[in-house]
């Protein structure tokens, strides 16, 4: 669509970012069609671990354009811009139904246009669409929506055809990310107030219909156990408590809302070390929100089409802000990818009844700004210097921001302005292993080693089964050639399961500096089992082999 696209133009090369280093650059699942079980049962540690139809759309593009970042970008902006047609249809198709008929005064198809076109290109979806790895939140829209749409368009006439086609595009949903979990629920609530009109007649008329969607729950169940959650900073073993991240929740989504209005000071990463919100500013929002979704219960339970929207609206937040722990990210703007859609509904069906002669005026202004901020916000996506610069302006007590703009710092030179926010980092965080670790990284490029390995071996005395706080003071050990203390360190790090050809290689390293050849030998070819194309290794062994001679 055009919209989409000229929103869109600048961001088809905007470079990796954050996950996109592990879900595409360094995930091997990706790198071969063949056999597909590697494809689409990716190791448990990468992002796109237990979303098979996710892993499977990277592993398309690789087979494409290897690594070619514009590729992905514009399969990102294809999916957006089918998840807009979908909405359309949806939209139009349900103000032709016999409930939505007394309510609307303008043709369905303008409406359904302005409602697809301000959600298309409202800025807050930029961090789903430009972010590459936000594919799994756009690209589960999609087959949300379709879902929807195969609903929609069949249930008026009880088509086993389009009940098929919902089921499966139910079933890919559940395959691509773990929100599609509601999409059952939200087709049993349209049912009931756009097409049944009461509960009894939604599941005694289209009961088969319901239960196929439900069944896709089995599917997700399966793929949940299998890829190990607990990997991805999910769960409640990672130091976050349900009530704590129901409190940050329970602002965040006031924060989506106000942001959805007033779309200013948009934020990559919000990071994971986020501050408590203050009691004053938690109850206003809890009471806020409560209140509207007991509103939005009462009237969806009545039939009224403000319920749905509104009981949608939670529904859809509810898998990511509810009491589950998303440690790694409790805050993120991708999540209104879907529930930004209802908003915008709700908004724009506002205003067609209560200013229907300045709707089209506001539309058109409203879709120019939104367009306008959009192509600007791509534009900070330009480099890794400008996003982390503008998160870290944005949240400078964000842990992850304050390391990815250190790291850009250094490419720079300016390895003293890197240190200095990295020191006074750790001022405020002095039991945090991720900021010593940086620390010590920037510590030891600066050439200061001594003060490298100290603040590794703290790291490591806070968090000792950590595999890269081992193979980072090994590093820093080899450096300085304490060959029995750097073997150790390596050793740690292969045994808490970090198997990289760069350890093999330091090990063998270390093993040849301690005068044992033949097991360094061994490493080596080890490092170039797993990384055949490793030229450090394979300069190591040439020359132990050439001296065996």
């Amino acid at each position: 669509m055009a919209i989409v696209g000229g929103c869109y133009v600048n961001s088809l090369q905007v470079p990796f970012l954050l996950d996109d280093l592990t879900t595409i650059l360094a995930n091997p699942s990706i790198r071969q069609l063949a056999p597909l079980r590697d494809v689409l049962f990716p190791p448990g540690e990468v992002y796109s671990a237990g979303r098979p139809v996710l892993n499977l759309s990277f592993a398309i593009n690789y087979a494409i354009g290897g690594h070619s970042v514009g590729g992905y970008h514009a399969v990102n902006l294809a999916i957006h811009a089918a998840a807009t047609l979908a909405l359309f249809a949806i939209v139009r198709r349900t103000l032709a139904l016999p409930r939505c008929r007394p309510f609307l005064s303008g043709g369905s198809a303008g409406i359904s246009f302005t409602i697809a076109a301000l959600w298309a290109a409202h800025p807050l979806l930029t961090s789903a669409v430009t972010y590459v790895s936000q594919r799994a939140e756009s690209l589960m829209g999609l087959f949300y929506l379709l879902t929807l749409y195969a609903f929609v368009r069949g249930a008026p006439r009880r088509s086993p055809l389009w009940m098929a086609a919902g089921a499966s595009a139910c079933a890919l949903g559940m395959a691509t990310k773990e929100v599609m979990v509601t999409a059952p629920v939200l087709v049993f609530l349209f049912d009931r107030v756009f097409v049944a009109g009461s509960w009894r007649d939604a599941w005694a008329q289209r009961r088969t219909w319901h239960l196929l969607h439900a069944a896709t729950w089995l599917l997700l169940a399966a793929l949940m156990i299998g890829s190990r959650l607990d990997q991805r900073a999910v769960g409640w073993e990672h130091g976050l408590s349900w009530f704590r991240y129901l409190c940050i929740e329970t602002q965040a989504v006031c924060l989506y809302v106000a942001r959805a209005f007033w779309p200013a000071n948009l934020v990559f990463d919000y990071g994971s070390n986020l501050p408590p919100p203050s009691l004053g500013a938690l109850a206003g929002a809890a009471i806020l929100l409560g209140a509207a979704l007991m509103l939005s219960i009462r009237a969806l339970w009545s039939g009224a089409i403000a319920g749905f929207l509104g009981t949608a609206f939670f529904l859809l937040l509810a898998p990511t802000s509810s009491i589950v722990p998303l440690a790694g990210q409790p805050i993120a703007e991708s999540r209104m990818y879907l529930p930004l859609a209802v908003l915008v509904a709700a908004v724009v069906l506002g205003v067609m009844r209560l200013l229907p002669r300045a709707a089209p005026l506001l539309a058109v202004l409203t879709l120019g700004a939104a367009a306008t901020l959009s192509y600007q916000r791509n534009h900070v996506y330009h480099s890794p210097a400008s996003i982390w610069a503008d998160t870290y302006v944005k949240r400078p007590l964000n842990d992850r921001a304050v390391v990815f703009w250190a790291e850009e710092l250094k490419r720079r030179g300016q390895h003293g302005e890197a240190l200095a926010i990295l020191e006074a980092r750790i001022k405020a965080r002095p039991d945090s292993p991720e900021m010593l670790n940086n620390l010590a990284v920037a510590l030891f490029q600066a050439g200061r080693a001594a003060e490298a390995l100290q603040r590794f071996r703290r790291a490591i005395e806070l968090k000792p089964g950590n595999a890269e706080l081992h193979g980072n003071c090994g590093t820093v050990l080899l450096h300085t050639r304490n060959f029995p203390a750097a073997l150790e360190s390596f050793e740690n790090a292969l045994r808490f399961g970090r198997e990289t050809a760069d350890i093999r290689n330091y090990v063998g390293l270390c093993l040849t500096g301690l005068g044992r050849p033949r097991e360094a030998m061994a490493q080596f070819e080890r490092a170039l089992q797993i990384d055949p194309s490793h030229r450090e290794a394979q300069g190591n062994l040439a020359a132990l082999r050439a001296v065996a001679k």
